[in-house]
């Protein structure tokens, strides 16, 4: 059941609760946010998409971002960045993300998340 974009009590421990045209996912006391099955992306959309982000994220860094720009070695992502960069993946794609240390390496370049993650 929802409660102002909330997941505040779920069905089987899974709430669903739908606002705008968006909803929220709670599983296990996990939220997940996606827009609902927005569709494919092209890849030069995704490239403008992440580069507002990284840019916004990192101001400070000069320079064009180029999808194989080695984001880490570069300064664009860390730690926490990643989790950023997943909570955009998921806005992005509509659908939960979920990466093991498998998975890591498409982290490196923005050409590596569009082939990973986005591309059909």
């Amino acid at each position: 059941m929802g409660d102002g974009g909330r997941c505040v009590e779920g069905d089987g421990g899974r709430c669903v609760v739908g606002d705008g045209g968006r909803w929220v996912v709670g599983d296990g006391g996990r939220c997940v946010v996606g827009d609902g099955g927005r569709g494919s992306m092209s890849e030069d959309e995704f490239y403008e998409r992440m580069r507002a982000f990284l840019r916004e994220r990192r101001p400070d860094l000069p320079g064009d971002i180029e999808p194989t720009t080695q984001l880490w070695q570069a300064g664009y992502l860390d730690s926490f960045g990643l989790i950023e960069t997943l909570t955009l993946l998921e806005e992005l794609t509509g659908h939960p993300i979920l990466i093991g240390a498998d998975d890591l390496p498409s982290f490196f370049t923005m050409k590596g998340i569009f082939e990973a993650f986005v591309a059909d």
